[in-house]
């Protein structure tokens, strides 16, 4: 059956383009036109829009700020599953292994948690590889992502990365209607914290500093000078000789930072 919503015109993507760009720091090069237009067709018709520009003079009002959250969400939404990369985790546990007879405090923050498996996946090799108190905060852009966060449901397809030991100790088999699903133990859950944070924008939250922060499979989405603030932005709440981690697509070579590369992906906060 073909789409009731016509093509989006190259007008019509500049003033998505923009909009995106002001709402999230995230830039759609031309070439993503159709990227855009299969992300947001679905909202353009439950929401009775005959095309592209009624879409936008929708979630532009200021009543509609739900509706544009919600494109927002479509739009930025990437791939995500538990102990994704997992070259990372077996550094962090590495790491967690040199303070085998520490007792400090040890704070971790996925500051692009998405639906939350990237932050449960760190809170399991906290709980299992140190023996000291830790904390884990899980930040996204979008609300409603964040709040599937919180209720750490999850289709079996997707925890394929949970070892056994970690399945047994940390996971909840779903039964009845949750049949096929997953849920986090409530005792992990207690301990990772989920708020919605625009990276791109000033952070009003007392957030201290953090011996770990990932921020993975995100810069690609930014241009450079974007790029360059939020790095710089986050490593004010970084411990020094603490841990910046991005995806292996991505790096911090070509920006102006107090990072040193340590491993592949893996940076080290010196100044």
């Amino acid at each position: 059956m073909r789409s009731a919503v016509r093509a989006i015109t190259p007008k019509e993507f500049s003033l998505f383009q923009d909009l995106i760009k002001r709402k999230s720091g995230i830039f759609l090069p031309d070439h993503k036109i159709s990227l855009l237009y299969n992300r947001l067709e679905r909202r353009v018709l439950v929401r009775g829009c005959k095309d592209f520009s009624a879409y936008y003079h929708l979630i532009t009002q200021r009543s509609e700020t739900s509706e544009l959250e919600a494109a927002l969400e479509h739009i930025t939404t990437n791939e995500t599953f538990f102990f994704r990369e997992t070259q990372h985790f077996d550094f962090v546990r590495q790491w967690l292994a040199n303070r085998a007879n520490e007792q400090g405090k040890l704070r971790v923050w996925s500051a692009a948690a998405s639906s939350g498996e990237e932050a449960y996946s760190l809170a399991m090799t906290m709980d299992r590889y140190y023996q000291g108190p830790w904390e884990v905060f899980g930040s996204d852009i979008n609300r409603q992502v964040i709040e599937r966060a919180r209720e750490a449901i999850y289709p079996d397809v997707r925890t394929e990365g949970i070892d056994q030991h970690n399945r047994m100790t940390y996971c909840l088999k779903g039964t009845g209607e949750y049949q096929g699903y997953i849920r986090i133990a409530p005792e992990l859950r207690r301990r990772v914290s989920f708020d919605c944070i625009n990276l791109t924008e000033p952070i009003n939250l007392n957030l201290g500093l953090y011996d770990l922060i990932f921020l993975r499979n995100v810069m690609i989405y930014f241009e450079k000078h974007t790029q360059q603030r939020v790095v710089s932005y986050l490593s004010r709440f970084l411990k020094k000789d603490g841990f910046f981690f991005v995806s292996h697509s991505e790096s911090l070579h070509s920006l102006n930072t107090g990072f040193e590369l340590v491993k592949p992906a893996i940076y080290r906060f010196k100044s």
